[in-house]
């Protein structure tokens, strides 16, 4: 499933992605969202001039951290005002390099639709996060030390701050969310029944005071951005 925010207004998003069956298909996926597909094509030199001022979002997909380090400041220049996010699969220390050579965000590949979502929303809030397909969750509680390092090394440096507030049991349970899993995907993840995988949503969903699960992970965002 793929969902809107709310009735937030579209964003506009020039897509950039070597390979075309990919390309298209990412396309595809943002269709049913806010995420308005105005122009893609295979490298940056492609994409209509007339379009610069319209850009609000650019995502970029490679497989070469060379190809994606320059695209990435190329749109710096020729976007200086829109959100760059990279879509790829790449080392921890490669996604690293390219937050600081200037992306506000890398998806890994792996991740499902709602997490693709859920990460661009983030990205247009002006967080800088890392969202790669995380290692099962430990089913037993762990250290705060040890909670945080997860969580950390799932969403990206600082991102662990994203849980406090939150039970014990509820922290991974959010971790699971940023990921977009499905309950019953998290319920196996935990090692716990699906009903209270339901309960302890709800709860988070309470605390956040947020409507469905991408506002629960959007407003956690922002509440780490507001305490940083």
């Amino acid at each position: 499933m793929v969902y809107n925010t709310n009735s937030a207004p579209d964003v506009s998003v020039i897509l950039i992605e070597s390979n075309s069956l990919l390309r298209e298909g990412l396309a595809k996926y943002l269709e049913s969202t806010r995420f308005r597909v105005i122009a893609s094509a295979s490298s940056l030199e492609a994409i209509p001039s007339l379009l610069d001022s319209l850009s609000e979002l650019i995502v970029i997909g490679d497989s070469d951290i060379a190809i994606i380090t320059r695209a990435i400041q190329d749109c710096s220049e020729r976007y200086p005002y829109a959100r760059r996010v990279v879509f790829g699969d790449h080392g921890v220390e490669h996604l690293v390099a390219l937050l600081k050579a200037g992306a506000h965000a890398c998806v890994g590949r792996g991740i499902t639709v709602e997490a693709l979502i859920t990460s661009l929303e983030l990205a247009m809030l002006g967080t800088s996060l890392i969202c790669q397909p995380g290692a099962p969750v430990a089913p037993h509680p762990a250290k705060d030390h040890q909670r945080e390092h997860r969580i950390s090394a799932s969403y990206g440096p600082g991102l662990d701050r994203v849980s406090h507030g939150l039970s014990e049991k509820e922290i991974p349970i959010l971790g699971c969310l940023l990921q977009g899993d499905s309950n019953q995907v998290i319920a196996r993840k935990l090692q716990v029944p699906e009903a209270t995988v339901k309960e302890h949503i709800k709860s988070i969903l309470h605390q956040l005071r947020a409507a469905n699960r991408a506002q629960a992970a959007i407003r956690a965002m922002t509440h780490y951005q507001s305490n940083t």
